[in-house]
């Protein structure tokens, strides 16, 4: 890459030599490096040469604010009457001995600086500064610039003070603050200071980069790469749902950073110990508390739904039986809590915090909530097979039954045959709802537990419903709708989704995945929260399906390799286990070419996503034992452990 500063007290207006007016242009894409407009793009020498291939010319997007305030800052080294002189400003944006010396106003009035550390980031703030004593040094953290406009952290004091004494002095924060920007406010400066080398020093677990995502689409590489980059800026000691607001452990959050810390980190210890924590809460509460360990009793009960679905999703990644035997209790104490709640219908009846998404659903404080009642019995369903695990069958059998009458009750009592769908609830004076959403009827299906007949309607609902539904709100919903359009074989869907909903993050200069998406906060703001671990799905998704691995047995003693290309053309990574790093790439074209390399002690089904109608021959290369079969008119390759597999399927 090219790096270029310009001194100027003008504002300048670039202009590409090829297609006029379209300011600075960029060429492509191209499906390959292999084509010849690809190669003649790449080899042009002047504009001449780029003239012909115009037709591939886009205009890149300059944030015009964030150039104006960079010109403003250097132009300001130059005395201009009125303003105080900053000399070598540049000094302040990278690692040097060069110091930044910021001179008084002229009338004595505060001197302001943004510092703009590139992208989101959670830490501790340090700085050297050299000068006269009581300067006041006002320090404000926030996330983003809307737009033009700051976009100061709503009801958060993210500020800190400092007061120099007289000479050198160097500062280190001991609070960990989030943000991308710091407004940086000197007051009562009356005599030239020296700033040198402002920091942030990243502050995180200490997760290793262990899985890959890397395809011919730029724009997915980059919502993988923020997705993964946001899961460790939300991980400390536990899971939190943001670095910058309220850095809590909240127990539903967690259920989706933990599956995108499998597919980017691998650190089972960090979910597991997040997974104990929560089921302690039931030592205080008869179900699993929103957020751990906390002051505040609380109940939000989608949350304690979700941690019964997440610790049978640790043992699947994992393997772990001693994990199995020292939760087990804790879901059984829950289920069985549960069950206490349920209503002559056989349906959960509960006073709680009963939201689900940040939409405009309808989920009250009381009464029986349809979603809540399907995640129920999946619930039941998880706890069940946790309970088979360890021997324990009657209570499996229990829980098995259980679930069941609850399904049962919400296709006899929550159903709208008017609607054709899952109303959202029925209220605590048994009025019922006229509400009808996306997220009900995602999770009913995502639950399985429609009728057959009910679940053809709803699968309709699940990526475009009709006019007068509750359209998801939040990138956090978001996933359990891909995994129902996964569920339902529709990876394009999932694909196009995260192009749109997070490219737009990407091209408003996002660095990580925002808590919801545009529409949702007041005031014409984006989101809240530029910082949101819930909202990384795509992440997990493109790992799982397009690199496409994940457990065949629990534990990875056995992985499934079944890529789904869709639209791709290409792609290649590595997905953690417990037994080390599976790496798999593939590419589409004449043939189909696919590499895999697994760990000395797991086992791999290969599922080539590949007609053997229209490439009859497949080649195997492998330094162990593989067999190759044909099923349901697909190559699939069974390899030993250990193995480097190189396929070939051809015409």
């Amino acid at each position: 890459s090219i790096s270029c500063v310009v001194d100027t007290q003008v504002k300048l207006e670039p202009i590409a030599p090829v297609t006029k007016n379209k300011g600075f242009s960029t060429f492509g894409p191209f499906d390959s490096s292999d084509e010849p407009d690809f190669a003649e793009v790449w080899n042009a020498k002047s504009a001449e040469d780029l003239e012909k291939l115009s037709k591939y010319a886009k205009k890149v997007k300059i944030q015009d604010e964030y150039s104006t305030q960079i010109f403003d800052l250097i132009a300001s080294a130059e005395e201009v009457p009125g303003q105080p002189v900053i000399e070598d400003m540049d000094a302040l944006c990278s690692a040097n001995e060069d110091v930044t010396i910021i001179h008084p106003s002229p009338d004595g009035s505060d001197i302001e600086l943004v510092l703009d550390f590139g992208r989101m980031g959670v830490g501790f703030l340090e700085f050297e500064i050299e000068g006269q004593s009581d300067v006041i040094m006002d320090w404000l953290g926030f996330e983003s610039i809307q737009e033009g406009e700051y976009d100061y952290a709503w009801g958060m004091n993210n500020v800190m003070r400092y007061v120099t004494r007289s000479g050198y002095q160097k500062f280190h924060s001991v609070i960990r603050r989030g943000g991308r920007y710091f407004l940086l406010a000197i007051r009562n400066l009356s005599a030239p200071m020296k700033i040198r080398q402002v920091k942030s020093l990243l502050n995180t677990y200490p997760v290793i980069q262990r899985g890959e995502f890397i395809c011919n689409d730029h724009t997915l590489n980059q919502v993988w790469d923020i997705g993964s980059y946001t899961t460790r800026l939300c991980s400390e000691d536990t899971f939190v749902d943001c670095p910058t607001y309220e850095q809590t452990f909240w127990v539903g959050d967690s259920r989706n950073e933990g599956a995108v810390n499998y597919a980017a980190f691998g650190e089972y210890a960090l979910s597991r110990h997040c997974l104990i924590l929560a089921g302690q809460s039931l030592e205080r509460s008869p179900v699993v508390e929103s957020q751990v360990p906390s002051a505040w009793e609380n109940i939000l009960t989608a949350w304690s739904l979700l941690w019964a679905l997440a610790c049978e999703e640790y043992y699947q990644m994992t393997g772990e039986m001693e994990f199995v035997r020292e939760i087990y209790p804790y879901m059984e104490k829950q289920a069985r809590n549960f069950e206490d709640m349920l209503d002559t219908d056989r349906l959960l009846s509960i006073e709680a915090w009963n939201m689900l998404d940040w939409a405009p659903m309808d989920t009250p404080g009381a009464g029986i909530i349809t979603h809540q009642n399907a995640w129920l019995v999946e619930a039941y369903r998880r706890t069940a097979r946790m309970a088979q695990l360890i021997g324990k069958d009657d209570d499996a059998r229990h829980f098995m039954e259980v679930a069941e009458k609850v399904k049962s009750g919400i296709n006899k009592h929550l159903w709208d045959d008017e609607k054709q769908a899952y109303i959202d609830c029925i209220r605590a004076d048994g009025t019922r709802s006229p509400v009808v959403s996306q997220q009900t009827n995602t999770v009913i299906f995502l639950c399985d537990c429609a009728t057959e007949e009910r679940k053809e309607i709803i699968k309709g609902y699940i990526a475009d419903a009709p006019e007068g539904f509750v359209k998801v709100g939040s990138p956090f919903m978001m996933f359990f709708t891909f995994e129902a359009l996964a569920k339902m074989g529709k990876f394009q869907d999932i694909l196009d989704i995260s192009r749109d909903r997070w490219g737009f993050m990407l091209d408003q200069d996002a660095t990580t995945c925002w808590e919801t998406f545009p529409g949702f906060s007041s005031g014409g703001r984006w989101t809240r929260s530029h910082c949101h671990a819930w909202s990384s799905a795509p992440t997990y998704f493109l790992s799982t399906y397009q690199l496409g691995v994940m457990p065949l047995e629990p534990g990875f003693a056995k992985a499934l390799i079944a890529p789904i290309p869709v639209d791709l053309q290409w792609a290649r990574g590595r997905m953690p286990t417990p037994e080390g790093n599976i790496a798999v790439s593939w590419k589409k074209g004449d043939e189909f070419e696919m590499e895999v390399c697994l760990p000395a002690e797991v086992y791999a089904r290969i599922v080539l996503p590949v007609s053997v109608k229209e490439y009859p021959n497949l080649d195997v290369e492998t330094n162990v034992k593989a067999k190759k079969t044909r099923e349901d008119d697909c190559w699939v390759v069974e390899v030993d452990a250990g193995a480097f597999v190189k396929l070939v399927a051809s015409t």
